[in-house]
C-alpha cells in the first residue's frame, strides 16, 4: 500500500531538525510510525540517522543506548566513562554522567543531526531513561531527537519529549490509497474492510489478504466482522486483558452482532446496565440511541472470533429468543447464525436499509453481506436490493451502490431491474466519470416499449455527465435513442428532455434566450428540469436567471437525492465563476464542500473547484499543486474539457504571478484543445493568451489569437466575447489608437457588468499608460481596476493592483513580514485562533504568540481586530 500517514508530521520533523528538540510520536502497531521516520529522514536537510529498538535486546542493559550513541557519533571516539558505568541506579550519578556525555558531544562539533529512534519502548528501561535525560539537555549539541512508541508502553523516562499521537487514517484515505496502488482491486471490498481496520494501514493490508484467502467458496460476499489478524490481536489483547469477568462477558455478547439492542442486553444479563455504563465511560462501547456496539472494530473482531463456534451459537440462540419475544428486528441477524438455512434475506435487507438511514453504514453492510450470502437467487430480491442501493446512494456511498446494484445479472425486463440499473448507472457515472453509453442504449432499447418513463430516466445521469464535459454529440445521440417513443412519454420526461436539448444547444453556442423564473413554475417544474434550464442559462450568459433557477432547484422540497444536490450546487458554482462573481462563487463552494463533500471527493472536477477556491483566496501555490494533479488525471478520467479548463486557470495564475512565459505555453495548448468544441467562449482564455503573448513580445502570435477569436465569434455571438474582444483589440493597437480603443472598451461595460473583466481591462489600460510614460494615468487606472476587482471579490487581483499602484494597505504591510508571518496573517484574517494557527502551521502556541507580537509591532497595531482592520482594503 502507498504511504497513507499524513506527510505533515514528517515535514514538521524535517523542518525542526536544527532546533535541538525532543519529539515523541505515539501510535499503535501498524499505524505508520516507521514510515513516518523514514519520510522525515528523506526530507531532512541535515544529517539523519535512524536506529530501532529491539525487543530481543531488552535483556541486555544499555544495549539500546549504546546503539544510539554509536549512531549519533558515527564511530568517533568520545571521552566519557564506559557505557557500563552508566548502569548506576543513583539518579545523581547518572545525571552527572549524562552531563559529561553532553559535553563530549558538544566537543565533537557534530554537524546538525536528526536522530530518529523507532520503537523506543522496545529498548531496555535504562536506555530509555538515559535517552530521556539526554533529550532534556540538547542545547548547543546540534542534535534533534525524534522517537516513536506505542501509547500503552510509554514510560515516565520519556516525559522530556514533546508528545503527539498519530491519528487513525480516515476510511476515505485508506480506500483511495489502496485503489490507487492496485487499480484492479474491487474498491467496494476495500471500502468495507477499511471500515473495520480502525484507521490502521497494516490491519487493512492483513484484512485484504485474509479476504482473498477466504474467497475459496467463490462467494462474492464477505465474512463480517473480519476474522482476527496478527495486528488486531496485538491491539486488542491489551484491551481485553484489562477487563473484569462481567465486563468481558458483556463485551463478548455485544460483539456477536453489529448492534445490540439495550433491552435485549439487559434481559440477557441482569447486571448489564451498570457494566455497560462503565464500559461506555471507558470508551470500549459506543451508544447509538437504543443500541450499543463495540467501539473499536478490531476489538470486536478479536472478541467475536476468539469464542468457539459452539459458544457463539449458544449465545446467539439465547439472544434470538429474547429478541423475538421483544419483537426486535435484530432477531433476524441472530437467526442467521443459529439456523442459517432459515435466514430471512428480504427481512435482513430491510434492516440494512434502516441502518443506512441511521447513518450506520458499516453495520448496514454487515447485515447486507450476511443476507446475500444465503440468498439462493439474487433475482428474487430485486425490490430489497433497489431499496438498499437507493439508501446507499442517498448516503453518498457510491461504491457500495455499485456493489449491490451489480449483484444482479441480466434478465427479463422488470420495473425492479430497471430501477436497479438506473441507480447503478448513476453511481458509475458519478464515481468514475466514465460513461457506459452502449450499455445505456442497450437497456433503453430493451425497456423503452414496456417502460418508456424508466428508460428515459436511464438517460438523465449520462446527459449530465456528457454535457458537463461538453460532449454534445454524445448527448444528442443518447437523446435520439428515445425519438421513437416521444408520443408515449409522460409530460415530465418530455419536459426534461426538451430542457436537456436547450442546455446542449447553449454549450454549442446557439442563442438560448432568457430563462426567467416564471417559465420554471415553482412547485410544478421538477428539480431536474430546473437544473437543466439553469445550466442552459449559464451557457447562454444569462447568469442572473441561472442563479435564480439553480437556487430554486436546490431549495425544492422534493429534491431527489444527494447526487442531484451535488450536481445542482456545482452548477451554481460554475455559474458564479463564469459571471466573475468571486464572492458568490466562494460562498457556493464552501456550502458545496459542507453539504455535498462526499460526491467524488477525489475527482478531477472536485480538485479543479478547490484549485479555483485557493486561487481566488490568493493562495497560488496550493492552487497550482491541485491543477497539476487535475491536468495529470484528466486525460484518463474526465476528458479534454477538464484538462483545458485546468490549463486555462493555470495560465491565469501564471499571469498573476508575473510568469508570462509559462502562461504562453499553457494557453497555447488550451487554444489547441478549444478546437474540439464549437463554442469559442467555453474556454475563456483568449484575453489571457493575448496578454501573455504581448508581455513576452510575441506580437505576431498575439495578432493571430485576436483574429482567431474574432473569426469564431462571427458564428457564436457572445457578450463576454464582445467585452474581452474590445480589450484584445486595444492591446494589439499601438500609440494613441490603442488608448482610444481602451477607452471605448471600458465604456462598453454596463453599470455593474462583469466587474472582474472590467478590472482586467483597466489593468491592461494602466500598463499602456506606463508604456506611454504616463504614471499618473496608470495609477488612476489601477485604482479603478482595484475598485472593480473589489466589487467582484477578486482578491488576488485586487492585491496585485494595490502593489502596482503603491498603495498603503495589505500588500505594502505584508512585504515587511517574513513568509511565516504572512502565513499567520492570512490565518488571522480567516478567523483562526492562536491554537488553530499553531496546529495548521505545526508550531508551538508560544511561537505563534511571539510571531504575532512582532507582526503587531511591524504593522503598528495592538490587537487582532486592529490588524484585520489595517489589512482590509
Amino acid at each position: 500500500m502507498k504511504k497513507v500517514q499524513s506527510t505533515t508530521a514528517a515535514a514538521q520533523i524535517a523542518e525542526s531538525a536544527r532546533c535541538e528538540q525532543a519529539l515523541l510520536f505515539l501510535g499503535e502497531p501498524g499505524i505508520g510510525k516507521t514510515q513516518l521516520l523514514r519520510d522525515a529522514a528523506a526530507a531532512s536537510v541535515v544529517r539523519a540517522v535512524m536506529v530501532s529498538g529491539q525487543a530481543r535486546e531488552t535483556a541486555y542493559p544499555l544495549s539500546g543506548f549504546a546503539a544510539f550513541v554509536n549512531a549519533l557519533c558515527a564511530g568517533r571516539e568520545i571521552g566519557y566513562d564506559r557505557v557500563e558505568m552508566l548502569q548506576t541506579q543513583d539518579p545523581t550519578r547518572r545525571y552527572e554522567l549524562v552531563q559529561n556525555l553532553i559535553l563530549d558531544i558538544r566537543g565533537l562539533h557534530l554537524e546538525p543531526t536528526l536522530m530518529l529512534v523507532d520503537d523506543i519502548d522496545d529498548m531496555d528501561s535504562r536506555s530509555q531513561r538515559l535517552i530521556g535525560t539526554l533529550a532534556g539537555h540538547l542545547q548547543r549539541t546540534g542534535v534533534t531527537i525524534v522517537v516513536t512508541a506505542r501509547p500503552s508502553d510509554v514510560s515516565e523516562a520519556l516525559h522530556t519529549f514533546w508528545a503527539r499521537e498519530l491519528a487513525p487514517v480516515s476510511v476515505e484515505l485508506l480506500t483511495r490509497a489502496v485503489v490507487e496502488t492496485w487499480p484492479r482491486i474491487d474498491p467496494s471490498v476495500v471500502r468495507i474492510l477499511a471500515g473495520h481496520a480502525g484507521g490502521n494501514p497494516r490491519v487493512l493490508d492483513e484484512l485484504l489478504a485474509q479476504a482473498a484467502a477466504e474467497r475459496t467458496d467463490h462467494s462474492p460476499w464477505l465474512i463480517l466482522p473480519p476474522r482476527r489478524t496478527p495486528t488486531t490481536d496485538t491491539i486488542a489483547e491489551s484491551v481485553v486483558a484489562s477487563l473484569q469477568a462481567p465486563e468481558l462477558r458483556i463485551m463478548e455478547t455485544v460483539a456477536l452482532a453489529p448492534l445490540c439492542h439495550s433491552e435485549i442486553l439487559i434481559e440477557y444479563d441482569q447486571d448489564a446496565a451498570y457494566v455497560v455504563e462503565d464500559l461506555l465511560d471507558q470508551r470500549l462501547l459506543s451508544s447509538h440511541g437504543l443500541y450499543t456496539s463495540v467501539a473499536d472494530p478490531r476489538v470486536r473482531s478479536y472478541l467475536r472470533w476468539r469464542q468457539t463456534a459452539q459458544v457463539r451459537r449458544e449465545r446467539s440462540a439465547e439472544l434470538l429468543a429474547i429478541a423475538e419475544r421483544l419483537g426486535r428486528s435484530t432477531s433476524l441477524f441472530y437467526r442467521s447464525w443459529t439456523d442459517p438455512g432459515d435466514t430471512d434475506v428480504g427481512g435482513l435487507l430491510e434492516v440494512a436499509v434502516e441502518l443506512v438511514a441511521l447513518h450506520r453504514i458499516d453495520e448496514a453492510v454487515e447485515v447486507a453481506e450476511r443476507a446475500l450470502r444465503f440468498a439462493t437467487r439474487i433475482q428474487d430480491h430485486l425490490p430489497g436490493l433497489a431499496a438498499l442501493c437507493e439508501a446507499f446512494m442517498a448516503a453518498g456511498e457510491l461504491v457500495l451502490t455499485l456493489r449491490y446494484g451489480d449483484a444482479v445479472g441480466p434478465g427479463p425486463a422488470t420495473a425492479g431491474r430497471l430501477q436497479l440499473a438506473a441507480l447503478t448507472l448513476t453511481a458509475q457515472l458519478f464515481h468514475t466519470q466514465l460513461g457506459r453509453d452502449e450499455q445505456i442504449q442497450a437497456l433503453v432499447s430493451l425497456h423503452a416499449r414496456t417502460d418508456p418513463e424508466g428508460a428515459a430516466a436511464l438517460l438523465y445521469p449520462a446527459v449530465l455527465l456528457h454535457n458537463e464535459r461538453w460532449e454534445t454529440d454524445e448527448t444528442r445521440q443518447l437523446l435520439a435513442s428515445m425519438d421513437d417513443f416521444q408520443a408515449v412519454l409522460g409530460s415530465q420526461a418530455r419536459e426534461w428532455m426538451s430542457a436537456a436539448v436547450r442546455w446542449t444547444d447553449a454549450i454549442d453556442g446557439t442563442v438560448v434566450g432568457s430563462i426567467v423564473t416564471q417559465e420554471c413554475r415553482p412547485g410544478e417544474t421538477s428539480p431536474q428540469v430546473l437544473y437543466l434550464l439553469g445550466r442552459a442559462s449559464t451557457f447562454g450568459e444569462d447568469y442572473a436567471s441561472a442563479r435564480q433557477v439553480l437556487t430554486l432547484a436546490l431549495n425544492t422540497p422534493s429534491i431527489p437525492d444527494p447526487v442531484f444536490v451535488s450536481s445542482a450546487a456545482y452548477g451554481l458554482i460554475a455559474n458564479e465563476i463564469l459571471a466573475g462573481e468571486f464572492h458568490r462563487a466562494r460562498i457556493a463552494i464552501e456550502e458545496w464542500i459542507d453539504h455535498a463533500h462526499w460526491i467524488n471527493r477525489s475527482s478531477s472536477t472536485n480538485s479543479l473547484i478547490r484549485a479555483w477556491y485557493e486561487y481566488s483566496g490568493g493562495r497560488s501555490s496550493p492552487a497550482m499543486d491541485l491543477l497539476d494533479s487535475v491536468i495529470e488525471r484528466a486525460a484518463r478520467t474526465a476528458g479534454q474539457a477538464l484538462r483545458a479548463r485546468a490549463l486555462a486557470l493555470r495560465g491565469t495564475i501564471e499571469l498573476l504571478e508575473d510568469d508570462p512565459e509559462s502562461a504562453v505555453i499553457d494557453l497555447r495548448e488550451v487554444t489547441s484543445l478549444s478546437m474540439r468544441f464549437n463554442n469559442p467562449v467555453l474556454l475563456r482564455h483568449w484575453g489571457d493568451y493575448l496578454e501573455a503573448c504581448i508581455r513576452t513580445e510575441r506580437m505576431d502570435e498575439a495578432q493571430a489569437v485576436h483574429e482567431a477569436l474574432a473569426q469564431r465569434l462571427v458564428d457564436h455571438r457572445s457578450r463576454w466575447g464582445h467585452l474581452v474582444g474590445g480589450r484584445m483589440a486595444a492591446m494589439i493597437a499601438r500609440g494613441v489608437e490603442g488608448v482610444a480603443l481602451f477607452e471605448h472598451a471600458v465604456r462598453e461595460f454596463a453599470v455593474g457588468e462583469q466587474q472582474y473583466e472590467l478590472g482586467r481591462t483597466l489593468a491592461c489600460f494602466a500598463d499602456r499608460h506606463d508604456e506611454l510614460g504616463q504614471p499618473a494615468s496608470a495609477r488612476r487606472r489601477r485604482l479603478e481596476a482595484r475598485a472593480a476587482f473589489e466589487r467582484s471579490g477578486a482578491q488576488p487581483w485586487m492585491v496585485a493592483m494595490s502593489r502596482h499602484a503603491g498603495l498603503r494597505g495589505e500588500a505594502g504591510v505584508l512585504d515587511q513580514l517574513s513568509a511565516e508571518e504572512r502565513q499567520i496573517v492570512r490565518l488571522v484574517q480567516d478567523g483562526l485562533r492562536t491554537r488553530d494557527i499553531a496546529d495548521a502551521l505545526h508550531l508551538a502556541g508560544r511561537t505563534v504568540e511571539l510571531r504575532l507580537t512582532h507582526i503587531y509591532r511591524t504593522v503598528g497595531v495592538r490587537s487582532r481586530a486592529q490588524l484585520i482592520a489595517e489589512l482590509t482594503p
